[in-house]
Formats: structure tokens, sequence, C-alpha cells
């Protein structure tokens, strides 16, 4: 099974997950949600078939560490792009790569393409958002985040003793279902559990002082000044039921990027790739293959093969 291997900028650890390294292509990062970890991408089918895949965390997610004294107001879209842009160029060099991003993950590959732009090929935005008010039951987390004191301590404890829970346990956890769009059984899929496990690898370790600093910091952010700056061709790609980010972000991110494509799936939640898993790898492989020969630097450029769903 693959291992991580842990990078260090200027003070935070972070950590990358090679994913078939050894293909030839365009270099591929790939970065998860929040709460999530590298082990999400474990069960990736679509990407891998396009080039050297690296899952790349977000700071401050396990296996990744913030530094000793880290706070939330230390927590700015210019520092996450900053600290992924010197992994990635510790990762592949000065390559120009296709940064994907799932949820919060699609903000931080937003974020890097605007703040960094000779570093971003191309960008997929999955799930993601502008700003970063959550709904669903993230969401009920981010607002407790949020509260009193006493708030925040049951939310703490909550979380310490969740991270300790059996696979078993946390692939029937209800916020599979709560995440969901009009899937009738999602825990039928045999797609949740294997994701899921890949999840699970890295729970153990999972930080819930680190999620709720996300949580109080992602709730004041809005970065869709910063859109209009990506001139790269940009998939956004969205459910129309997603309860943990509103559907009306991607169409958002969509109208404010110049080179973008927006491709939304009826009826999906935040779950697309389990939830549509056929829908999800069709729009992505077309896509990446259309994009595939288009110079990176050409700004303002919107892309003529646009899926639109």
């Amino acid at each position: 099974m693959q291992q991580h291997q842990t990078l260090y900028a200027i003070g935070h650890k972070l950590a990358v997950l090679p994913l078939h390294p050894e293909a030839a292509g365009e270099p591929i990062i790939l970065l998860h949600g929040v709460s999530h970890s590298v082990g999400g991408w474990l069960t990736d089918t679509v990407f891998q078939d396009f080039g050297p895949c690296y899952a790349l965390s977000l700071p401050g997610h396990y296996p990744a560490e913030f530094p000793v004294g880290f706070q939330t107001a230390h927590l700015t879209t210019e520092l996450i792009a900053d600290l992924l842009a010197r992994a990635i160029r510790q990762i592949v060099g000065d390559r120009p790569v296709t940064v994907v991003g799932y949820s919060t993950g699609g903000y931080a590959a937003l974020a890097l393409a605007a703040l960094h732009p000779t570093l971003v090929a191309r960008v997929v935005c999955i799930a993601g958002f502008a700003q970063g008010v959550w709904g669903g039951p993230i969401g009920a987390w981010q607002r407790q985040a949020r509260g009193s004191w006493l708030a925040r301590a049951r939310l703490w404890m909550l979380l310490s003793v969740m991270k300790h829970i059996p696979l078993n346990v946390f692939v029937r956890g209800r916020i599979w279902s709560q995440s969901a769009g009009d899937t009738p059984d999602l825990y039928q899929s045999e797609l949740l559990r294997p994701y899921a496990a890949g999840l699970h690898r890295y729970f153990s370790g999972f930080n819930p002082t680190s999620f709720m600093q996300y949580c109080r910091a992602m709730a004041k952010i809005d970065i869709s000044p910063l859109l209009p700056r990506i001139a790269v061709p940009t998939l956004v790609l969205w459910g129309s039921r997603d309860p943990i980010v509103p559907p009306a972000q991607g169409r958002l991110i969509a109208d404010l990027v110049p080179n973008a494509s927006p491709a939304i799936v009826p009826g999906a939640g935040h779950l697309l790739m389990i939830e549509r898993p056929l829908e999800y790898a069709t729009i992505i492989s077309d896509w990446l293959e259309q994009t595939e020969n288009i110079d990176h630097r050409t700004k303002g450029q919107r892309c003529k093969d646009a899926k639109r769903i």
C-alpha cells in the first residue's frame, strides 16, 4: 500500500501521497476536503489515467500538522496557497501542474491558480466554494466551532471520540447520507466502503483543534474577487442538491472564472464520486482530454469545448 512522504514549508509539516507517480504526462495534484485526508484519493480511478498523481495534504490535516502556537487568525487564503505552492515545487519542481480540489480543496485549488498562476496549468474544482459558509452536518459543526466556549468544548470532545471509531462504524455513520443528494441508498454503493477506508486509514490522527480552526477561518473567507485572475482552463463540477456547499457556489465560481467550464450533476449531493460515479468520471475525463493541449498561459480565452450539463 502506498505510503505518504513528509514535506516541510515555513515551519509547517505537510504530507504527500504519491499515486501512480511513474506515469507519463502533466503532474496532477489532488487536494482533499476539510476533515478529510490524502487517503480520500486512494480509490481514484479517473485522474491516474491522465498523469502522475500526488495527493497533497491541506495544511493542518493529518499527517500534516500546524506549527506549535498556530492560531486561527494565521489561517488565511494567502498562507494556504503559499504552503501548497511550496510543497508542489518540492514534489515536481517548476513543472506546471493540473490542480484538482474537492470541497475545501476546490477552494484551495482556485486560490493557487489565482495567486500562483505560473504554477497551475488547469484546475478541476469539485464541489468547491469561493465563500466558505457550509451547510448540512459540517455546517452544524462550523456553527459550533464559532459559538460559545461551551459549544466549542462539546464539539472538541465529540470529534475527539469520533476519531477512534472502527471502520465498520465509520462506514455506517449518518454523515454520509446527510452529505448526499437524492441517492436512494448510499450505503448500498460498492464505492462507499473503499472510499471511507481510505479516509479511515488516517482518521486516528485527525486533529479536532485544526478542524475547528478551519471551520472558523473558512466562514470568513471570500475569494470571489480573486477568481477573475484565473486564466487557465477550469472545470467547475457540482451537484444540484449538495447539502454541504450551496450549489450557488458552483455557479458563482463558473461566472467569475473567465475560462470556466461549468458542469452540474442533477440530483447529486456533496459525494459526487460515490453518488454519480459514471457521470463524475465521464465529465472529468472528457474535459481533461479536451483541455490537454491548451496553453495554460493564454489569458482570457474561454474554452470553446466547455462541457455544460
